[in-house]
């Protein structure tokens, strides 16, 4: 460890950072923070901590940051434009659902009035004998 820069454990480092201590590690073996581990222990430099994301800050961080607030169209704005598209083609659906259900709901009314209708119909047949056959005497012409 160089004597210049003040290593801290991962401890303290989560407690800075205010996250996990499993967090903090998992920063440092994809290379986000400035780490090492000594002996099977890791140590962290923290040069500095940005108090809104409790992100470490350092040079490269600094401009990743500055050019995503540089973007008028930043990730984040994109997946608000994406969701309320996606909002307004479900609202689209529900309407034609909405629809499609009145109208099928109309037409089981109707039938609903007729149904009275076609009983009767069906009752003042000629041949009642035949209507209280069973159906399969009806079709082999059995009586």
């Amino acid at each position: 460890m160089d004597s210049q820069e003040r290593w801290i454990s991962l401890a303290e480092a989560a407690a800075t950072l205010r996250i996990a201590k499993e967090a903090v590690r998992k920063r440092a073996q994809r290379g986000k923070i400035k780490a090492k581990k000594v002996a099977g222990i890791w140590w962290v430099i923290l040069d500095r901590v940005d108090e809104t994301t409790n992100h470490p800050m350092d040079s490269e961080l600094d401009q990743e940051v500055d050019q995503s607030t540089n973007h008028v169209d930043s990730p984040r704005d994109e997946l608000v434009e994406a969701l309320r598209s996606e909002v307004a083609f479900l609202r689209g659906q529900l309407e034609q659902f909405t629809h499609q259900r009145e109208r099928d709901q109309s037409i089981i009314a109707g039938l609903t009035t007729r149904l009275p209708q076609l009983a009767m119909s069906s009752n003042s047949s000629p041949d009642s004998r035949s209507t209280s056959l069973p159906w399969w005497r009806r079709l082999f012409g059995w009586s």
